[in-house]
């Protein structure tokens, strides 16, 4: 989302402060096979207050920009017809509200990081060499009385050197104070062998167990990256920082990177920590449901085969609930529409959004 001075008719992207409101990794297709393309879903819900934000919109007109970066010679030596082609790719946007938002002047929105490279190994993209730590110090204006961090990262560098294989834990502080940890994966990669049509890639040419699938991938070609939202309460004005370390991180030969992108969210009225939100991931990246926009079938892989799954509408009644005992669980639902899907373990609860569209 870039913010544009309001009323201009273009703009140099690299003039104008940005958001990033997802992030996808692209898969290995082939343009004579179906699908040709790729359903990504977002929860952007606190994104709703800015556009519904007076000053905001007054000051900027929103753009959306659509990057697509990709590899193109497995496609031009492997896909029939793509033989010295580097094509344009082109994408669809629609964005689904539920709930009206008010119109409200008391939002405050600070870009710090956009698709900003982290490593250890370059100058300007880690505090301190030798380390994979990125760190900043921002200042807030008047107190606010409810603020966030909204956190994408992922890693890049496909070959032996880079980081793009790998499972690290992930370390985000506010102020000097740890705030959360993680490590991005997923349980399972294969809801998205269906988009990876090339023979080449990490899918390979039968399906691995999540076992095999977590022993070493830290990314799912057709997939999204996780939106990690970091609430932090009360903002009292004046300085503060934030800071991101991957510690076991190796970049060897100066190979590799993680694009790291984060604003800062707050409010001077009421609070934003009451919209619903999960991140594509929820609390547990070992939650899977695909495929998701379904039909109205869909298969959930559970972190625990003891686990409480619920099933809800966007009007918050129960359409299904029920306690499994399997580690794979199959479910139907009859309506197109939006659902919360809830699982329940001894872990805690994660949360999914599913949209069946028939």
């Amino acid at each position: 989302m870039a913010l544009v001075p309001a009323g201009e008719e273009t703009y140099d992207p690299a003039l104008v402060e940005h958001i990033e409101l997802g992030r996808f990794i692209t898969p290995f297709m082939n343009k004579n096979i179906q699908p040709d393309s790729v359903p990504y879903v977002f929860n952007v819900d606190n994104v709703a207050m800015l556009l519904k934000d007076v000053e905001l919109t007054n000051t900027y007109d929103i753009w959306i920009e659509l990057a697509v970066f990709g590899v193109p010679y497995a496609a031009n030596t492997q896909v029939a017809g793509c033989s010295n082609r580097n094509d344009v790719f082109s994408g669809k946007l629609t964005f689904q509200t539920n709930d009206p938002v008010a119109a409200a002047d008391t939002n405050v929105l600070l870009p710090l990081f956009f698709n900003t490279n982290m490593n250890n190994y370059q100058a300007g993209a880690t505090d301190t060499l030798g380390q994979t730590t990125r760190s900043i110090t921002f200042q807030v204006e008047e107190d606010l009385t409810d603020a966030s961090f909204f956190l994408i990262t992922s890693n890049h560098g496909a070959n032996t050197d880079g980081e793009e294989y790998n499972r690290r834990f992930h370390y985000a502080y506010y102020n000097g104070a740890l705030r959360l940890t993680y490590k991005p994966g997923r349980l399972t990669c294969e809801p998205f062998r269906q988009f990876n049509t090339q023979g080449n890639g990490i899918y390979g040419s039968s399906p691995r167990t999540p076992a095999q699938w977590q022993s070493f991938s830290n990314w799912c070609p057709g997939d999204v990256i996780d939106i990690r939202r970091i609430d932090l309460g009360p903002v009292t004005a004046g300085e503060h920082s934030f800071m991101l370390r991957v510690p076991t991180a190796v970049f060897a030969n100066g190979e590799g990177y993680f694009p790291l992108s984060l604003y800062f969210q707050g409010t001077t009225s009421g609070s934003i920590t009451g919209i619903e939100f999960a991140d594509q991931g929820g609390s547990d990246p070992s939650l899977a449901i695909y495929p998701n926009p379904t039909n109205g079938s869909f298969t959930i892989e559970l972190p625990s085969k003891k686990a409480q799954i619920t099933v809800t509408n966007v009007l918050g009644e129960i359409v299904y609930q029920q306690n499994s005992t399997t580690s794979r669980t199959q479910l139907q639902l009859e309506n197109s529409g939006l659902y919360m899907v809830h699982v329940r373990t001894e872990q805690g609860t994660s949360t999914r959004k599913v949209v069946v569209d028939k």
